[in-house]
């Protein structure tokens, strides 16, 4: 189920919200690290376009999770094992940077809660195996 956020980009929020990045200040962000490189090349990319890694840093910079976490969720339900350094990381993710959004979204909680046993053995870590079996347990 593709949700209403896949073609949405970082510059058409950042309009809505009135802080458009203009190519002048990208020019001098794009010099000061990865993370700016990052988000200059990404701006203008739907979210349904992201790859893995770029969901996964969305995530852990917590940037409009409100409209990523959904596009991640998805992501995980096509492929539980999504993520960007090992195996279903995108998951483990999903519940460390988005756990008040889940609290406060029944429906993308109840979609993702049924992704979690294939992350689960999906992943090869054992501790992002039991960080998803516990939230698995605590949402039943």
């Amino acid at each position: 189920m593709k949700t209403e956020f896949e073609s949405i980009t970082f510059r058409e929020l950042d309009r809505n919200a009135g802080h458009e990045v203009d190519e002048q200040t990208w020019e001098s962000l794009v010099n000061q690290g990865s993370l700016p490189a990052w988000h200059r090349e990404v701006y203008d990319t739907p979210f349904g376009q992201f790859t893995d890694f770029d969901l996964c840093r969305s995530l852990r910079q917590t940037l409009y999770l409100n409209e990523v976490i959904p596009v991640a969720i998805t992501r995980c339900l096509e492929d539980p094992a999504a993520g960007d350094h090992v195996d279903a990381d995108l998951a483990v993710h999903i519940i460390e940077h988005g756990s008040e959004f889940l609290q406060s979204h029944p429906d993308e909680l109840k979609r993702f809660l049924s992704v979690i046993p294939e992350a689960i053995s999906a992943s090869y870590v054992p501790e992002d195996q039991d960080f998803l079996r516990s939230f698995l347990e605590r949402h039943k």
